[in-house]
């Protein structure tokens, strides 16, 4: 996953390499996940590889969380996973950028009751107050 914030055009450009696609939420308070159809194969599968890219626009009130599977794939002692709506679920409630990611960690971390991490977890949250 690469990203490039345009801070003065307000735009994220992202190219995608097998990650998750990058959820936004709207002032409105709905969440979309964005990029899907543009993610391409993970770096090193195939050579010379071409990523598509998109730019979003990122207007005021408008929220980003970018996360590797690490985190919607976390499993309980149950081998339940976490998901990607429990991610949703908990953006589209949280209201603070900087409570959003220490949350969310708390969140997997208590789904996990204990159990081993499997993957790495990697979060990015940020947004656009103007």
């Amino acid at each position: 996953w690469l990203g490039v914030l345009d801070p003065e055009k307000h735009t994220l450009t992202v190219a995608n390499a097998g990650h998750m696609p990058t959820m936004i939420r709207y002032a409105s308070g709905e969440v979309v996940e964005v990029g899907d159809e543009a993610t391409g194969l993970p770096i090193g599968v195939m050579d010379d590889v071409e990523y598509d890219q998109i730019t979003i626009d990122l207007a005021p009130g408008h929220k980003v969380v970018m996360y590797t599977d690490g985190i919607n794939e976390a499993a309980d002692p149950n081998d339940e996973l976490f998901s990607i709506e429990r991610i949703r679920s908990r953006f589209a409630e949280e209201d603070g950028i900087p409570t959003l990611g220490q949350n969310l960690i708390d969140d997997v971390r208590r789904f996990m009751n204990g159990a081993p991490q499997g993957d790495d977890m990697c979060l990015v949250c940020f947004g656009r107050s103007a």
